[in-house]
């Protein structure tokens, strides 16, 4: 999560304790995200059934969504997978979407306390 922060947001990092089977990150582009890591043999996925709630967050949590992108990540994922999946990543022409920058904190000034760890 701390490698994949340096390029994408990633949703959650500053948990306490994380408990992921996915990591959520957020892409510029998902679609190429999905297809480079399903290319590749990994399993990331765009589906959620996730729903921003409120007049509040309801524009900055769709923002959210629609870039968002589940990439696999679990304890039985050996070590070498986990770091060829990172290393495509960082390597590809997959960016932060405009309104996020990643090892920043916040995705910018109207972010709504949308938050990435910062490196």
């Amino acid at each position: 999560a701390q490698r994949l922060a340096r390029k994408l947001p990633v949703p959650g990092i500053d948990s306490i304790r994380q408990t992921w089977w996915v990591m959520a990150v957020l892409a510029d582009d998902p679609e190429a995200l999905v297809g480079m890591m399903w290319r590749e043999g990994f399993d990331a996925t765009r589906a959620c059934s996730l729903k921003p709630v409120g007049k509040v967050t309801l524009p900055h949590g769709q923002r959210m969504l629609d870039h968002l992108v589940f990439l696999p990540f679990e304890m039985a994922m050996p070590a070498g997978e986990l770091d060829r999946m990172v290393r495509l990543v960082l390597d590809s022409d997959v960016s932060a979407p405009v309104w996020s920058v990643p090892g920043q904190t916040g995705c910018n000034s109207d972010s709504a306390g949308l938050r990435q760890q910062q490196l």
